[in-house]
């Protein structure tokens, strides 16, 4: 039987174009008891395990896999996590972009690797659960003001709450929608994530997109028809009071 040790760690700024958060700036934690242990034995109900943990914002859990685990981890953490991040629950927006771009730090750490390994995660999230409850009781709380007539009018609507509501953060310090909503100040990411958390949750198909615009960037694009549209709430954001 082959036993051996395996630990990945992963800093997520780097890996999704973002700045990384500052060495001094504390992170928001949430201070949860860790979880039982949940044992599976297919690699579809690990990741979705998997998927079931960091969407309830848990920090700290174990998933113990009965099978090989090179059926679940081949080498690559990133690519084993994104398959959790490409799962969608319809109606929801906790998931999906707003999941996989809340996220600081995520690291792994397999004991003992054999037929029945046990793989223990820890998770930063920068939005952690009461940040999450929060901004979902604020957006709860406008979107019946944002709703318009037409998909364009909502669509519109959201974009102008978000450009006048927002400040941009220059102390490159603020990267999530809980910041945006209730501090009014934050970056391109923020900006992003909380475009994406209205849109969606009126039934507006949209994606958060990262890359680059001469530094690196986010934004989104949103459906309209039959038709995708770049939109970006922090450009568009004037300057000053006009």
């Amino acid at each position: 039987m082959l036993k051996k040790r395996l630990a990945a760690f992963v800093t997520l700024g780097c890996l999704f174009g973002i700045p990384a958060l500052p060495a001094d700036l504390p992170l928001p934690v949430h201070q949860a008891a860790a979880e039982a242990a949940q044992e599976v034995s297919t690699p579809e109900a690990f990741t979705q395990a998997l998927y079931e943990n960091l969407n309830a914002r848990n920090t700290s859990f174990s998933i113990i896999y009965d099978g090989s685990y090179e059926s679940v981890y081949n080498g690559d953490f990133d690519a084993m996590m994104q398959k959790a991040f490409d799962l969608h629950q319809s109606g929801s927006s906790d998931d999906f972009d707003y999941l996989q771009y809340n996220i600081a730090t995520y690291q792994f750490n397999v004991p003992a690797i054999s037929d029945r390994s046990e793989f223990q995660f820890n998770i930063t999230y920068r939005e952690p659960l009461d940040w999450l409850q929060q901004v979902n009781q604020d957006v709860a709380s406008i979107l019946p003001s944002l709703r318009g007539n037409t998909d364009y009018d909502t669509i519109r609507n959201v974009h102008d709450y978000v450009v006048n509501r927002i400040t941009y953060d220059n102390s490159l310090t603020r990267y999530t929608a809980y910041q945006g909503i209730v501090e009014q100040s934050t970056v391109c990411q923020g900006y992003a994530l909380l475009t994406y958390k209205l849109l969606t949750d009126l039934g507006i198909p949209c994606r958060y997109i990262r890359g680059y615009a001469g530094e690196s960037h986010a934004w989104n694009i949103v459906k309209l028809g039959s038709q995708w549209y770049f939109l970006d709430t922090t450009w568009d954001d004037p300057v000053g009071s006009g």
